[in-house]
């Protein structure tokens, strides 16, 4: 797939980005992502949960910078703080909904 986004961070919004990431978004991520939900819910130790939210980060930068134009130096900006916020709540409403949508609720 191809870029939706070009140039640096500063020429983007935050929830333009976030999207972008969403559009690039695979079962992998979402996989991740409802693996951290269900740690964090089931009150897992921290030892359990953290390597899961270090790999989540990991792939959300990847995502950003292979697939929307983030450069590697944007990823500690305040912008991108936010569109990865936007991007984790998205991303787990959509789990969320997909969980109770196959158990037909």
């Amino acid at each position: 797939m191809t870029a939706i986004l070009t140039g640096p961070l500063a020429a983007q919004s935050a929830k333009d980005v976030a999207t972008c990431m969403l559009r690039h978004t695979t079962a992998t991520e979402e996989r991740m992502m409802r693996e951290f939900l269900v740690a964090v819910l089931l009150e897992a130790p921290l030892s359990e949960v953290e390597p899961l939210y270090v790999s989540f980060g990991t792939a959300m930068a990847e995502i950003a910078v292979t697939s929307c134009g983030i450069r590697l130096a944007d990823l500690d900006s305040g912008k991108f703080a936010t569109a990865a916020e936007i991007y984790g709540e998205a991303l787990g409403e959509k789990v969320m909904v997909d969980s109770m949508a196959r158990l037909g609720l």
